[in-house]
């Protein structure tokens, strides 16, 4: 998934900040999840997935102007949770990965 470095996107040092690399990360999840129609299923059942744990490598600087595409990598299913891993790379610099980040994701159900 393609999508702009905003300029908002940076913080003081003229990169973009960490944290919005998680923004990134969120954005090419919840897309796959509607993709599968879980985002839904969710509102209709009361149950859906979460992250159970997240944690990002930083490689390379991202900048604005740009544009940086993300991609998610799906690991094999357990009986209640999945891994997942999530790389982005920038257009100017093709094949340079700049974050990548590995995660574990699992199905919860809404406390009543």
């Amino acid at each position: 998934m393609s999508m702009p470095i905003r300029w908002g996107d940076m913080d003081a040092f003229g990169h973009v900040n960490n944290t919005v690399y998680f923004r990134y990360m969120e954005q090419v999840r919840i897309s796959w999840l509607e993709s599968l129609s879980i985002a839904s299923e969710e509102s209709s059942t009361g149950e859906g997935p979460v992250i159970i744990n997240a944690n990002m490598t930083f490689l390379r600087q991202l900048r604005y102007p740009g544009d940086i595409d993300c991609r998610m990598f799906i690991g094999t299913p357990g009986r209640s949770s999945v891994g997942a891993c999530w790389a982005s790379a920038c257009w100017t610099c093709p094949g340079c990965i700049r974050a990548e980040r590995c995660g574990l994701g699992g199905r919860a159900q809404r406390q009543r």
